[in-house]
């Protein structure tokens, strides 16, 4: 069973490298400067490559109806966008919510991640997740019902080019022999795994991969259900699920109703217990989705957060 830690989760906050309104490299710098100033522990970027006008399926975390892309939609390469922000920054983490490890070639986005990591002094946390929209498979060439396998091999590329001084690797999909690789990641054995999604194979994907569990938007029974299952797919697996740090993303509503079951909600005091049931489910590390239309919104909302509830969860 996660543990619950005396310490109340860490945060990350998006940048907003994708949508319709704050996909600014400005934005990305104010949000990003913001957070680094306001003592967040991270900054989070979105991966989508392309993004068809009308998609067939329906987003598994968005809510009810179809996400379709309007002609303002624009999205800021995930890997790209952190490496610029690196620069930007010296502390805060660099996480990708979720990098889609099927959509590129496997050796090559492993030496992209290690370049990451070095220059950035071993900053990133790399969120990975298989992906949900066929048209953008299909606008890829990869084929979608291929992208767990895909998945799999990717996460064991990474790690053997990562972790072996003349990497070599023999799969189904991928195939290479003692080649030269470098730079290695500063992290050892490698930028940590948090594997994302909510289906059976995506937790035994965090088992089996993972150093932690990223989920998106589940309200605390939905949570909690999904920490039992993980539990028990770990003790089947022969591993401790208190070994995973559990991330999950949560839209933050300060001040405002919620929109949905998971929302944070609120008053401050009413954001704070709401997070402090989710610490006691033993999530570790809280992913906010910044909710707002303008900069300024979303600075408020972050300063807001930063003085009057997190101060409410120290000494938990």
């Amino acid at each position: 069973m996660p543990t619950m830690t005396t310490q109340a989760p860490q945060f990350g906050v998006y940048v907003f490298n994708g949508g319709p309104v704050l996909a600014e490299p400005e934005i990305f710098e104010g949000i990003a400067r913001a957070a680094e100033d306001l003592g967040y522990e991270a900054i989070c970027v979105y991966d989508h490559v392309v993004m068809p006008s009308t998609l067939t399926d329906q987003h598994p975390y968005g809510g009810p109806g179809h996400f379709t892309a309007g002609p303002r939609e624009v999205y800021y390469d995930p890997l790209t966008t952190l490496a610029y922000l690196a620069g930007q920054t010296r502390r805060v983490k660099l996480i990708t919510s979720a990098l889609i490890a099927p959509y590129r070639p496997a050796l090559l986005t492993a030496k992209m991640l290690a370049s990451l990591d070095a220059l950035s002094r071993g900053r990133l946390i790399l969120g990975v997740g298989v992906g949900w929209s066929r048209d953008e498979f299909a606008a890829l060439g990869v084929p979608f019902h291929k992208r767990g396998r895909l998945t799999d091999e990717t996460l064991r590329v990474w790690r053997t080019a990562w972790t072996e001084a003349r990497p070599s690797f023999r799969g189904e999909l991928v195939a290479f022999e003692a080649v030269l690789f470098g730079p290695k990641p500063v992290q050892r054995p490698g930028p940590p795994l948090w594997i994302g999604g909510h289906s059976r194979a995506a937790l035994e994907r965090a088992v089996r991969f993972g150093d932690g569990w990223h989920a998106t938007r589940l309200a605390l029974p939905d949570m909690a259900a999904k920490l039992d299952e993980l539990r028990a797919v770990a003790r089947a697996a022969g591993r401790e699920a208190a070994e995973l740090t559990i991330a999950l993303k949560l839209n933050l509503r300060l001040g405002q109703p919620a929109a949905a079951a998971a929302d944070l909600a609120g008053t401050p005091a009413e954001i704070a217990e709401r997070l402090r049931a989710y610490q006691r489910l033993g999530v570790g590390y809280v992913v906010l989705d910044v909710q707002g239309e303008r900069l300024d919104d979303v600075l408020a909302s972050m300063r807001g957060f930063a003085e009057a509830v997190r101060p409410r969860l120290a000494g938990l």
